[in-house]
């Protein structure tokens, strides 16, 4: 029984025969059963159709860890099968690692901590988000749908979390978590979707906003180089493009997470995004973080002439234009951050960072990032806000013309 720690490992493919990579290993261990303690007596069994005997035996090795934190890698090898023409007997086995008296590895040990502080951090704010909501529909009698989807997106990411918690605290206990392969109830790949619904409506929120979409009068906001995906992005009447364009980036990446997990159990593989698919979703993130800069920085543009109308107010003061400008500066620095955050993270992770650290880089980081720029973003929508004062939320319920209308609800969508 060889063992190799993270650094060697790479070194065993390269022993032609088996004692050649027996010598590359960091520790082994001999098996061999013992009479009483950890063996278990023969007993008469079938096999492969045929009356033989049969052992199982069980044996708990501690190996103590002296330099820094290793990934291990287990081997089971037999090199007297080289030396002669052997038909050994079926060997079934099953390893389990501890780390300490946990499933959970030293590259996970912190995440239940970030995820438990995250989590709460997500209750509390969601909360205050609909909170907002209430009152804003106490004053003015409806709530716009960007309130709406802002306090889902919210609601969203805490499922997350919490799904995700529930995954790593079973996975301490059982060593197996709480996937598709162990149970029906599988939080794991729960976590995975409520996360991508949340951050595709932020994705949504972003690019419509940076369009204009709120901000300026309508046949203003729109993007001359992108003719009409430009103008359904800043206009809420035109939903057939906007729901083609975010159905197709939900699909594409609800296809490329599905490609990743074929590559969970791949040994080289330090964290969940470390394969072409996981490059892929990252590539789609900045190539929607520049369609977010191209929007903004047309609206910025647009806006810095002095004699644009802000559709809040219908000012075409150069008071008005800076006071978009302004907002529109803050959105694009923290939207960036948002998107930006994730793709940055996975791009340094592998040449910046030991493998064992990887993951809790990549993972808590990018939670950790991604909640703190959600936050900053929501912050711009909040009631006295400038954004309030600037959009068309300033008039709610008098300049509105689209509306979903109900007995018991109203949201204004324009």
């Amino acid at each position: 029984w060889p063992e190799y720690f993270d650094g060697s490992f790479t070194k065993h493919g390269l022993g032609t025969l088996c004692q050649e990579r027996i010598r590359l290993a960091s520790w082994q261990q001999r098996i061999t059963p013992k009479a009483g303690g950890n063996t278990m007596p023969f007993y008469p069994g079938r096999v492969g159709g045929a009356s033989e005997d049969e052992t199982s035996f069980q044996m708990q090795i501690s190996a103590s860890n002296r330099k820094r934190t290793h990934f291990w890698y287990a081997v089971v090898a037999d090199c007297y099968l080289e030396e002669y023409d052997a038909h050994p007997p079926e060997v079934h086995f099953n390893i389990e690692f501890y780390n300490g008296g946990s499933h959970l590895p030293a590259d996970e040990a912190g995440l239940p901590v970030v995820y438990s502080a995250v989590l709460l951090a997500t209750l509390v704010f969601g909360v205050f988000i609909v909170s907002l909501m209430f009152s804003q529909y106490k004053r003015v009698g409806q709530v716009h749908l960007i309130v709406v989807l802002l306090g889902l997106a919210v609601m969203l990411q805490t499922v997350s979390h919490c799904c995700e918690l529930a995954h790593l605290l079973t996975f301490m206990w059982d060593g197996k978590g709480l996937r598709w392969r162990h149970t029906t109830l599988a939080t794991d790949f729960a976590a995975q979707v409520t996360l991508g619904l949340s951050e595709l409506l932020i994705e949504f929120l972003l690019i419509t906003l940076a369009f204009g979409w709120t901000l300026m009068p309508k046949g203003e906001a729109s993007v001359p180089l992108l003719g009409r995906f430009g103008l359904a992005m800043s206009s809420g009447s035109s939903w057939i493009i906007r729901m083609a364009f975010f159905g197709a980036i939900a699909m594409s990446q609800v296809v490329l997470a599905m490609l990743g997990r074929r590559y969970e159990d791949d040994f080289n593989q330090f964290h969940d995004f470390e394969h072409p698919p996981g490059y892929c979703l990252m590539a789609l993130r900045v190539t929607l973080c520049a369609l977010f800069l191209i929007g903004g920085l047309n609206t910025l543009k647009r806006s810095s002439g002095g004699n644009v109308a802000s559709a809040g107010s219908g000012s075409t003061t150069p008071g008005a234009a800076v006071a978009v400008s302004s907002f529109m500066w803050k959105l694009l620095v923290m939207g960036s951050v948002w998107f930006l955050a994730f793709p940055v993270l996975v791009v340094c992770a592998s040449p910046f960072f030991e493998p064992y650290n990887r993951h809790p880089v990549v993972t808590g980081g990018s939670i950790i990032l991604q909640s703190v720029a959600l936050g900053s973003i929501s912050t711009l929508f909040l009631q006295n806000s400038s954004y309030l004062k600037l959009s068309t939320l300033a008039n709610m319920g008098t300049i509105f013309g689209s509306t979903t209308n109900s007995k018991w609800f109203k949201v204004a969508v324009d």
